[in-house]
C-alpha cells in the first residue's frame, strides 16, 4: 500500500497503523420523490437551467442491455 502511495506522489506517515474500517453490508434506500419520472424529465429538458446527466453504461445507453420496461 505504501508503495502505491509513494508511486502516486502522495505523502505517507511511517509508523502509523493502516486504518481499515470494519466491513458493513450496504442497504440501499429508495427515495421515491428523488426518482425521475417521464413527466419530470420532460420538464427538466425544457428548462435551460437544468443539466441532465445520463450515467448508464454504454450498452444500456445504446439499448443493448437494461432492466427498465419501455412505457409509451
Amino acid at each position: 500500500m505504501t508503495t502505491l502511495l509513494l508511486a502516486a506522489g502522495l505523502l505517507t506517515v511511517a509508523g502509523l497503523p493502516l486504518l481499515r474500517p470494519a466491513a458493513r453490508q450496504f442497504v440501499s434506500r429508495i427515495t421515491p420523490d428523488r426518482l425521475a419520472t417521464k413527466f419530470s424529465t420532460g420538464l427538466a429538458i425544457s428548462d435551460p437551467g437544468v443539466v441532465i446527466l445520463d450515467v448508464r453504461p454504454g450498452a444500456a445507453y445504446r439499448g443493448e442491455t437494461g432492466k427498465a420496461s419501455t412505457l409509451t
